[in-house]
Protein backbone atom coordinates (compact mmCIF):
# COMPACT_ATOMS: atom_id res chain seq x y z
CA UNK A 1 0.00 0.00 0.00
CA UNK A 2 1.28 3.41 -0.95
CA UNK A 3 2.13 5.45 2.41
CA UNK A 4 0.09 8.76 2.34
CA UNK A 5 1.69 12.07 2.46
CA UNK A 6 1.21 14.53 5.30
CA UNK A 7 0.03 17.52 4.45
CA UNK A 8 2.46 20.51 3.90
CA UNK A 9 1.89 22.82 6.67
CA UNK A 10 4.75 26.06 6.61
CA UNK A 11 6.45 27.46 3.92
CA UNK A 12 9.70 25.81 5.05
CA UNK A 13 7.82 22.48 4.60
CA UNK A 14 6.93 23.46 1.84
CA UNK A 15 10.66 24.09 0.15
CA UNK A 16 12.00 21.07 1.83
CA UNK A 17 9.36 19.21 0.03
CA UNK A 18 10.02 20.86 -3.36
CA UNK A 19 13.48 20.20 -3.18
CA UNK A 20 12.96 16.41 -2.37
CA UNK A 21 10.34 15.82 -5.24
CA UNK A 22 12.91 17.43 -7.82
CA UNK A 23 15.58 15.42 -6.18
CA UNK A 24 13.12 12.25 -6.88
CA UNK A 25 12.32 13.96 -10.79
CA UNK A 26 16.06 14.33 -11.41
CA UNK A 27 16.97 10.73 -9.91
CA UNK A 28 13.81 8.89 -11.64
CA UNK A 29 15.22 10.60 -15.20
CA UNK A 30 19.16 9.53 -14.63
CA UNK A 31 17.49 5.96 -14.02
CA UNK A 32 16.35 5.62 -16.88
CA UNK A 33 18.88 6.78 -19.09
CA UNK A 34 21.41 5.01 -17.33
CA UNK A 35 19.10 1.65 -18.21
CA UNK A 36 19.34 2.40 -21.90
CA UNK A 37 22.58 3.68 -21.84
CA UNK A 38 24.90 0.84 -20.07
CA UNK A 39 26.88 -1.19 -22.00
CA UNK A 40 27.87 -5.04 -20.67
CA UNK A 41 31.73 -5.48 -21.15
CA UNK A 42 32.80 -8.15 -23.30
CA UNK A 43 35.99 -10.86 -22.18
CA UNK A 44 38.61 -9.96 -19.98
CA UNK A 45 38.50 -10.47 -15.96
CA UNK A 46 35.23 -7.94 -16.17
CA UNK A 47 33.22 -9.97 -18.70
CA UNK A 48 29.39 -9.40 -18.34
CA UNK A 49 29.88 -6.54 -16.20
CA UNK A 50 27.72 -3.46 -16.86
CA UNK A 51 29.64 0.38 -17.51
CA UNK A 52 29.03 3.40 -18.83
CA UNK A 53 30.88 5.39 -20.79
CA UNK A 54 31.95 9.05 -19.50
CA UNK A 55 30.45 10.44 -22.59
CA UNK A 56 27.36 8.03 -22.42
CA UNK A 57 26.50 9.87 -18.86
CA UNK A 58 27.54 13.29 -19.99
CA UNK A 59 24.65 12.86 -22.99
CA UNK A 60 22.42 11.51 -20.27
CA UNK A 61 22.86 14.84 -18.02
CA UNK A 62 22.60 16.83 -20.19
CA UNK A 63 19.35 15.04 -21.15
CA UNK A 64 17.66 15.03 -17.78
CA UNK A 65 18.44 18.83 -16.94
CA UNK A 66 16.92 19.56 -20.14
CA UNK A 67 13.79 18.59 -19.50
CA UNK A 68 11.11 21.16 -18.06
CA UNK A 69 10.80 21.12 -14.44
CA UNK A 70 7.46 21.45 -13.21
CA UNK A 71 6.89 24.15 -10.50
CA UNK A 72 6.57 22.84 -6.83
CA UNK A 73 3.20 25.26 -6.02
CA UNK A 74 1.82 28.42 -7.67
CA UNK A 75 1.95 29.72 -3.46
CA UNK A 76 5.54 29.33 -3.34
CA UNK A 77 8.87 30.40 -4.46
CA UNK A 78 12.67 30.09 -4.23
CA UNK A 79 14.43 33.02 -5.22
CA UNK A 80 17.96 34.79 -4.44
CA UNK A 81 17.78 39.01 -3.30
CA UNK A 82 17.19 40.90 -5.32
CA UNK A 83 14.60 39.59 -6.82
CA UNK A 84 11.67 40.62 -9.24
CA UNK A 85 8.54 38.29 -8.86
CA UNK A 86 5.57 38.26 -10.75
CA UNK A 87 2.33 37.86 -8.42
CA UNK A 88 -0.86 37.30 -9.30
CA UNK A 89 -3.37 38.88 -6.49
CA UNK A 90 -6.45 37.02 -5.03
CA UNK A 91 -8.82 39.55 -3.62
CA UNK A 92 -9.80 38.23 -0.25
CA UNK A 93 -13.40 40.01 -0.75
CA UNK A 94 -14.13 38.68 -4.26
CA UNK A 95 -11.88 35.76 -4.95
CA UNK A 96 -11.42 37.09 -8.19
CA UNK A 97 -7.38 36.96 -8.99
CA UNK A 98 -6.34 39.68 -11.02
CA UNK A 99 -3.58 39.66 -13.15
CA UNK A 100 0.06 39.90 -12.23
CA UNK A 101 1.70 42.68 -10.06
CA UNK A 102 5.38 42.34 -10.00
CA UNK A 103 7.27 42.67 -6.55
CA UNK A 104 10.90 43.39 -5.91
CA UNK A 105 12.34 42.40 -2.83
CA UNK A 106 15.62 42.98 -1.68
CA UNK A 107 17.47 42.44 1.59
CA UNK A 108 18.34 44.76 4.22
CA UNK A 109 20.73 44.24 7.03
CA UNK A 110 20.71 46.03 9.98
CA UNK A 111 23.50 46.38 12.68
CA UNK A 112 23.51 47.71 16.14
CA UNK A 113 25.59 47.00 19.52
CA UNK A 114 23.46 43.48 19.40
CA UNK A 115 24.61 42.53 16.89
CA UNK A 116 23.18 42.55 13.02
CA UNK A 117 20.11 40.74 11.55
CA UNK A 118 18.89 40.52 7.74
CA UNK A 119 15.18 40.86 6.41
CA UNK A 120 13.61 41.43 3.43
CA UNK A 121 12.31 44.63 2.12
CA UNK A 122 9.36 44.13 -0.85
CA UNK A 123 7.99 47.51 -3.02
CA UNK A 124 5.33 46.89 -5.56
CA UNK A 125 2.96 49.61 -7.02
CA UNK A 126 -0.59 49.35 -6.33
CA UNK A 127 -3.08 47.81 -9.12
CA UNK A 128 -6.69 49.11 -9.66
CA UNK A 129 -9.32 46.62 -8.98
CA UNK A 130 -13.19 46.70 -8.96
CA UNK A 131 -14.49 44.05 -6.62
CA UNK A 132 -16.01 40.92 -8.80
CA UNK A 133 -14.83 42.11 -12.46
CA UNK A 134 -13.69 39.69 -14.74
CA UNK A 135 -10.49 39.94 -16.67
CA UNK A 136 -10.77 39.46 -20.34
CA UNK A 137 -10.53 36.18 -22.19
CA UNK A 138 -8.92 35.91 -25.76
CA UNK A 139 -11.30 34.89 -27.96
CA UNK A 140 -11.35 33.19 -31.05
CA UNK A 141 -12.50 36.05 -33.07
CA UNK A 142 -13.45 39.60 -32.88
CA UNK A 143 -16.58 40.66 -30.47
CA UNK A 144 -19.05 43.62 -30.89
CA UNK A 145 -20.98 46.04 -28.59
CA UNK A 146 -23.78 44.11 -29.90
CA UNK A 147 -22.77 40.67 -29.05
CA UNK A 148 -22.37 42.00 -25.47
CA UNK A 149 -25.47 43.79 -24.87
CA UNK A 150 -27.29 41.68 -27.43
CA UNK A 151 -30.17 42.73 -30.03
Amino acid sequence: MAEKKKPVETLEEQIIASRAEYRDLIRTGLDEQIKTISERLAGGNRDGEEIVTIKALAAALDYVFEQPVPAPSVHAAEVLSPAMIFVSPVCPKCGVTDTAIMLNVSSVLTVDSDGSEIKLKGKSKARTHICGQMTLLEGDGQTTINDILGD
